[in-house]
Formats: structure tokens, C-alpha cells, sequence
């Protein structure tokens, strides 16, 4: 089983971004897929073609990815409807290395393609980590912090 989200994760906050991340593994079974698309280091070259790029927000986008952070820029208010989390919803941009950090525990990557997606957006596939393998992988995690101090 698998589910889908084309250019769904390029619009949501970190903190949404995690949430949606956490209600996929509440729904999608152990060894189950997650295909979706996002923006990264594609995007912004897509985006320095357009005719007027804002220079000064793709030098911060870029030392964000660079970084291995997440990148979040709400829309203004006058573009989104009512019916929009106004606090949540914008332009997201995060590198790979990010979203294996902060989902490790839960998800096995089995496919990344930068700029897969016209060229634009990047294309993942996850799998859902069983339980037993998750809490294993959560106690690997809290003894390498504790020993590498």
C-alpha cells in the first residue's frame, strides 16, 4: 500500500511538515510507501531562471540547505483563502539530509531524485519502519547523543 502527495510538503511549515509526517505513519501500515514531492536544491535553480528572482531570499534558501535546514516562507495573507492554516502554509525548501534527521526513527528513504518533478521538485519514497525497529533505531539515536557529548 502506498500513498501519494505531489507538492503537498513544498508548502507546509517545519512544524506542519512534521505533524503530516507523523499522521502518515499513523495511517500507513509497517513497510508501507510514501511517495511525495518537495522542494530542494532543484527548486532553487529553477527558481533563479524565472525574470526576476529575489536574490537576497535564494542566498538565505541556499545557506538554509546547506546548512541541512529547513527553509519556511509564509505567503502573505492577501493570497491565501479562508480556508488556508495562514501560519503554516507558504513556500518549504528542505535538503535530504534534513529529512533524514528528523524522521530516521520512522522511515527508510528508498528513493530520492533531485528535481525529478519537471525538474522542479524533488521525489522521495519512504517506508514505514515497523515498530520494533522503531523503538530500536529511537535507543541507537539517544545513546549516540549521550556518548558523543
Amino acid at each position: 500500500k502506498a500513498v501519494y502527495a505531489v507538492s503537498v510538503w513544498s508548502h507546509f511549515s517545519e512544524n506542519a511538515a512534521l505533524k503530516w509526517f507523523a499522521e502518515m505513519r499513523r495511517v500507513i501500515a509497517p513497510g508501507g510507501l510514501l511517495v511525495f514531492t518537495t522542494h530542494g536544491y532543484a527548486s532553487v535553480a529553477h527558481r533563479q531562471k524565472k525574470a526576476d528572482p529575489d536574490k537576497s531570499e535564494l542566498a538565505l534558501l541556499l545557506e538554509s540547505l546547506d546548512a541541512g535546514q529547513y527553509f519556511f516562507k509564509r505567503y502573505p495573507d492577501e493570497q491565501l483563502g479562508d480556508d488556508l492554516d495562514r501560519e503554516n502554509w507558504g513556500m518549504a525548501y528542505f535538503p535530504k539530509s534534513w529529512l533524514e534527521s528528523k524522521l530516521a526513527a520512522d522511515w527508510d528513504v528508498l528513493l530520492f531524485q533531485q528535481g525529478r518533478l519537471v525538474g522542479n521538485q524533488d521525489v522521495y519514497v519512504l517506508r514505514r519502519v515497523p515498530d520494533s525497529d522503531r523503538r530500536k533505531r529511537m535507543l541507537g539515536n539517544i545513546k549516540r547523543r549521550l556518548f558523543s557529548r
